[in-house]
């Protein structure tokens, strides 16, 4: 079988009047070889061979051994050895990535509330340079309702527990403000 771009060459110079030996030659392959490729003017098709794996006998004993314990691939290896393996630990490894990889894949169900039940509430530190060139650090306190996803932002300049317990207040009076608003609109869509 030959490759895509020797099968381009055999065209290319019988196109350009070589004869078949000719292109053999230049090439270093066979002339019938040559006559093939020229007669059936198709690039050459890789065939797949499905065969069995070495390993395939031994999948329920790693497995087991795998749940049992958490063994690297070396000792699989050498266990595997012992009860009749004759293929290569890359074999071995490779089976055993994909089973770890498989078992310790991680899904996470998200989390949701019903409205105003949650909320997220965060604090970011910023530095901004004022109009007469002073630097000044300024507090971002953020609350982020978990539902909706309505979000409210109060900028300090202390990070104390007092202002932090004023933050909730105002926010939680923000947030409800909204809310009602977004309820009465609803209501009165739902009345047309």
């Amino acid at each position: 079988m030959l490759y895509k771009e020797t099968c381009m060459d055999i065209w290319s110079l019988k196109r350009q009047g070589f004869s078949d030996r000719a292109i053999g030659k230049r090439l270093g392959i066979d002339r019938r070889t040559v006559k093939k490729y020229i007669e059936t003017a198709e690039l050459p098709r890789y065939k797949t061979v499905n065969r069995k794996s070495g390993l395939e006998a031994y999948h329920e004993l790693i497995k087991g051994w795998l749940a049992d314990d958490d063994y690297q691939a070396t000792n699989l290896y050498e266990k595997v050895i012992l009860q009749g393996y004759r293929g290569s630990y890359t074999t071995i490894k490779r089976y055993v990535r994909g089973i770890k990889e498989e078992r310790d894949r991680i899904t996470y169900v998200r989390f949701e509330t019903a409205t105003c039940f949650q909320a997220q509430m965060d604090i970011g530190e910023f530095k901004v340079r004022c109009e007469n060139d002073e630097e000044i650090t300024v507090y971002a306190m953020i609350m982020v309702l978990g539902f909706s996803r309505h979000m409210y932002v109060e900028f300090v300049e202390r990070c104390t527990m007092s202002v932090f317990l004023d933050f909730h207040i105002h926010s939680e009076y923000t947030i409800n403000y909204i809310l009602h608003k977004c309820q009465a609109i609803n209501e009165i869509y739902l009345m047309y």
